[in-house]
């Protein structure tokens, strides 16, 4: 939860705010961000099927490593690169979120009682996306004092985290029922 935590975060301030600034700053203003912000909405699109699709053994391990790639339009944004490369970027974040969405979610599912599934969901969600509304508020002031490309590469850090919780023995542990 502390790495989802801390990704939304990340994703929250980056995406919500940051992006579009950095867009209007460094790209060709709001057409830019709706190419982007499109890339990304293909990217799950694909990523849901291509969920369907794959039975990894263990699945947090592929599900946190997905997760940590959907910094890549972070990164890319805070340079910037060019709008071709954060578009691939986006479409890969995409693709990423939902390849972790599902196998998230099965694993919760799969491994959490059916009489406290919904109890475990509930807190999964609040620890995870608690402290949004927080990042979206600081990111504007974030930005006067450290400038924008600063303030989108922490948020990049942030969101990149995920992989670390494979530090812990039973997340990578975990293995899918058959």
């Amino acid at each position: 939860m502390v790495a989802g935590t801390l990704s939304n975060i990340g994703a929250s301030a980056a995406m919500g705010v940051l992006g579009p600034l950095q867009s209007v700053a460094a790209l060709n203003g709001a057409g830019s961000w709706a190419v982007i912000t499109s890339a990304l909405a293909v990217g799950t699109v694909v990523g849901a099927v291509i969920a369907g699709r794959v039975r990894p053994r263990r699945p947090l391990v592929l599900a946190m490593l997905a997760l940590g790639l959907f910094s890549l339009p972070m990164f890319a944004l805070a340079r910037p690169m060019s709008l071709t490369v954060i578009v691939i970027a986006a479409l890969i974040a995409g693709i990423s979120l939902d390849l972790f969405s599902v196998l998230w979610d099965t694993a919760l599912q799969q491994n959490v009682p059916n009489d406290s599934l919904s109890r475990v969901s509930a807190f999964d969600w609040l620890g995870s996306f608690a402290l949004s509304p927080i990042a979206l508020a600081v990111a504007g002031p974030l930005v006067d004092i450290y400038g924008i490309s600063t303030v989108l590469y922490l948020a990049a850090a942030c969101a990149a985290t995920p992989p670390l919780a494979l530090l812990v023995p039973a997340v990578r542990r975990l293995r899918a029922w058959a």
